[in-house]
């Protein structure tokens, strides 16, 4: 998963679609860091929600991130 893949994919999806991604690491990390900014190290099994203002190039912000450690609270 990269940020070309990503560019492919984004250009399928029509307005007002949502859109869920899944990757690996380090390049999960690195296209979130690409499109925000943000110095996020998403763990494995970690999810960021990315609210995206621009699709070509892809932009946005990061509203949150959510590490796996969390999840133990629900158990």
């Amino acid at each position: 998963f990269d940020i070309q893949g990503l560019n492919r994919i984004l250009n399928e999806v029509k307005d007002g679609e949502d859109l869920m991604c899944v990757g690996q690491q380090p390049t999960f990390s690195h296209v979130v860091r690409q499109i925000c900014g943000a110095d996020a190290e998403i763990k494995r099994g970690g999810l960021a929600r990315l609210d995206l203002y621009s699709i070509n190039p892809p932009r946005g912000q990061l509203v949150w991130l959510i590490q796996p450690s969390v999840y133990e609270l629900f158990e």
